[in-house]
């Protein structure tokens, strides 16, 4: 048996050492704190003062599915005589219930919002049975991206797991918060996400996010996302082989960046291979991303 993985070196954006139990980070992530040097610990907030919302509380939201299961009842009941719409259908069908009043938590919050990191996935932390944890990691070299994350039953159609469009939203999200911090107005211009495998709902899972090509106007990002297999879902699919380690990539066109690229390859080369799993995880879907910078394309609009 592997001996005990080092906890990693993270730090806030003042450079103050955080303890990965602090953050509820989970032991077998350890490992892929890989790249040298401490790790940038990006919050992104469970409550957005700025819009006046926070996340719905567990009274708010038992009150919010209770009228959503009468709905649900009312509409079966009406839709066989009226034509009405299909039973159970009620909740997606009509505006959602609206949350707790959040004027005095946006009236008490003192943190800033510009010195925390939104996106897509921000308004999941807002949502009952949505995202529960969600923590993004970014190198020093920032060549290196880690985000875990706790999925809720919520966020996908299939019950008692998560796949698809969350896995997809994840991938893109995490990619272009890493190209952002190569690229002046990063947005992603291809993303090729192959499904593996699934996962369960309220499971802890983590993306690796490496990049693997860059210039001042692109990059391109391949990532894994890994976590723990389902023991009822695991007989279902072939043992995975560990991962290999990658061919180094060819030289990107640009002839005035092949020495600062080759330089960079042999720094970062331990980066694009993962360390051996742990007993009990899997390969859940690989992801490739092409990011370009559209500051000048999109000058009108930004």
């Amino acid at each position: 048996m592997s001996a005990a993985a080092e906890p990693p070196q993270i730090q806030d954006s003042d450079g103050v050492s955080v303890h990965p139990d602090a953050l509820g980070l989970p032991e077998w992530t350890w490992p892929y704190f890989r790249a040298e040097g401490p790790y940038l610990y990006i919050p992104l907030p469970a409550e957005d003062p700025e819009h006046g919302r926070t996340r719905v509380s567990d009274a708010a939201a038992a009150a919010a599915a209770a009228a959503a299961a009468a709905a649900a009842a009312g509409d079966a009941a009406r839709s066989g005589a009226t034509g009405g719409s299909p039973a159970g259908l009620g909740p997606l069908l009509r505006p959602c219930a609206s949350a707790e009043s959040t004027a005095a938590a946006a009236a008490s919050s003192s943190s800033s919002s510009s010195s925390k990191c939104r996106h897509l996935l921000h308004d999941l932390l807002l949502q009952r049975g949505g995202v529960e944890l969600l923590l993004q990691f970014v190198s020093a070299c920032k060549q290196h991206l880690l985000v875990v994350c706790t999925a809720g039953p919520a966020l996908c159609g299939h019950r008692g797991v998560v796949h698809g469009g969350f896995t997809a939203a994840l991938a893109d999200n995490s990619l272009g918060l890493l190209s952002h911090l190569l690229l002046p107005k990063a947005a992603t211009k291809a993303l090729f996400v192959k499904y593996l495998r699934p996962f369960a709902a309220g499971s802890t899972v983590l993306l690796d996010a490496c990049v693997a090509a860059a210039s001042p106007s692109a990059c391109t990002i391949r990532a894994t996302l890994l976590g723990p297999a389902p023991p009822a879902l695991k007989g279902c699919f072939a043992p995975q082989q560990q991962q290999q380690p990658l061919q180094q990539q060819p030289p990107l066109q640009q002839q005035q960046q092949q020495q600062q690229q080759q330089q960079q390859q042999q720094q970062l080369s331990g980066l694009h291979t993962l360390p051996p799993r742990a007993e009990g995880l899997w390969v859940i879907a690989v992801v490739t991303g092409e990011m370009v910078d559209v500051s000048k394309l999109w000058k009108d609009v930004l």
